[in-house]
């Protein structure tokens, strides 16, 4: 699996609005149309559709 990286402030408050602490999250990938964040502690991958 990819190593996470850094969220920026933009997917903070996008983890925010939907009732998740960014502070347990890295994202994998950022593209156009879909953000993947994975959790920390249970490696549980999310991802977001724009």
């Amino acid at each position: 699996m990819k190593h996470g990286k850094k969220l920026t402030v933009a997917m903070k408050k996008l983890l925010v609005k939907n009732n998740l602490d960014p502070k347990q999250y890295l994202y994998v990938s950022n593209t156009t149309d879909c953000l993947t964040v994975v959790n920390i502690k249970t490696n549980e991958l999310l991802v977001f559709k724009n």
